[in-house]
């Protein structure tokens, strides 16, 4: 398998994930992105990136730290804080520090970089490289 399926089936199992959990935390509904062929590219950037240092075995990001790192991404290409989630305006209501996040939001934050993180790890163990 190679690194882009990796990547994608990782993200995949992370959109499974927010389709279940979307019902209950409704602060998320612009945020529970579709397959990864409906990926915005920054989204895929970032998702590339994090899956890079999971697979060169460096210290796993903390979810904050993730957090701060995608916050930082889309800053450089023209996003800002506004009060809901719009692609075309490049708006998100979290480009906030971790911390200001409502509980809710961080924990899915938390939770869906576990998934990410463990889906990867196992994908890239049944093409047999290092994790």
């Amino acid at each position: 398998m190679d690194f882009e399926r990796i990547v994608r089936k990782s993200y995949n199992a992370v959109v499974r994930y927010n389709r279940l959990v979307q019902p209950m935390i409704p602060e998320i509904a612009g945020f529970v992105w579709d397959d990864w062929r409906d990926a915005d590219q920054m989204m895929m950037d970032e998702f590339r990136i994090w899956s890079e240092v999971c697979m060169m075995g460096l210290p796993l990001w903390t979810s904050e730290q993730r957090h701060s790192f995608a916050v930082a991404n889309r800053l450089a290409n023209g996003w800002v804080c506004g009060p809901e989630k719009d692609n075309i305006k490049k708006t998100d209501p979290y480009m906030i520090p971790f911390r200001q996040l409502p509980e809710n939001v961080a924990r899915w934050l938390r939770n869906k970089d576990l998934i990410f993180v463990g889906e990867f790890r196992r994908n890239l163990t049944e093409r047999g490289g290092r994790n």
